[in-house]
């Protein structure tokens, strides 16, 4: 629990402005909060060469399925409630995948408490306890 609160804390005061992902850097004790360049990179491989990899089964409602389909993304009030330091909402939320086993082993441990998910197009680290993210980016 300690744990969780010291990084809640650094979050809350690592607050500023998006920059390039090479220059970000959150290390703790519990390891890195915020995805390397490499992580990036790894998730961007395996979802281009799986762009319909799923791993939750969750179905969405047939009118968010067909825009799916098409090749359309989730409404854009759902992208812009994603933003580094915010929490996901629980409506967003329900529709996260958990990254697939083959793409976690190729990736370096994610710190105790913190959890990295897909939700549409986009990769969040976000504490688990309280879905405040960590990190977000774009697969696209």
């Amino acid at each position: 629990m300690k744990k969780l609160i010291a990084l809640v804390l650094l979050c809350t005061a690592t607050a500023a402005p998006p920059l390039a992902a090479e220059s970000l850097s959150i290390d703790t004790k519990f390891g890195s909060i915020v995805l390397s360049d490499n992580e990036r990179e790894v998730l961007r491989e395996h979802y281009r060469a799986h762009p319909t990899a799923t791993t939750s089964g969750k179905a969405l409602n047939k009118g968010m399925q067909k825009r799916l389909d098409k090749g359309k993304a989730l409404p854009p009030g759902w992208q812009k409630k994603i933003a580094r330091g915010e929490r996901v909402p629980d409506d967003v939320w329900r529709y996260h995948e958990p990254l697939p086993g083959s793409v976690v082993r190729r990736l370096p441990p994610q710190p105790e408490g913190v959890v990295t998910v897909r939700i549409d197009n986009k990769i969040l680290r976000v504490i688990a306890a309280t879905h405040v993210i960590l990190d977000v980016f774009d697969l696209i």
